[in-house]
């Protein structure tokens, strides 16, 4: 990465306006973590714009996260890995959120005690 932000973007019309993607969604990113977050997305789509990034990071469940990356990236092995790694290194990964909050919804009739 020798171009110091000197490509245009496919983003839009906001070139001379530096504040980045994550300051817009007022997300807290650490630079070791923007910058692991832009490799991977310039090797996902070409770009390393961070809008979809800032905005998975205002969120704090794993399984939206992971629906929003593959809805904008691609149902990939690549994209399943990135969120993954995204979400380990946001802490939100392997806890107990996803043994109740798992998609197949088998699990959930035999506890139905509504």
């Amino acid at each position: 990465a020798t171009h110091s932000g000197q490509v245009p973007s496919k983003s839009g019309p906001h070139q001379g306006n530096q504040t980045t993607a994550v300051d817009d969604f007022g997300a807290s990113m650490s630079p070791t973590l923007e910058t692991w977050c832009k490799e991977q997305m310039y090797k996902l789509n070409g770009s390393d714009d961070l809008t979809l990034v800032a905005f998975c990071m205002i969120l704090n469940d794993p399984v939206e996260i992971r629906q929003y990356l593959v809805a904008y990236l691609g149902s990939t092995p690549q994209v399943n890995s990135f969120a993954n790694e995204f979400i380990n290194k946001r802490g939100l990964g392997k806890n107990e959120h996803e043994e109740w909050e798992s998609t197949k919804p088998k699990n959930r009739r035999k506890r139905g005690t509504k």
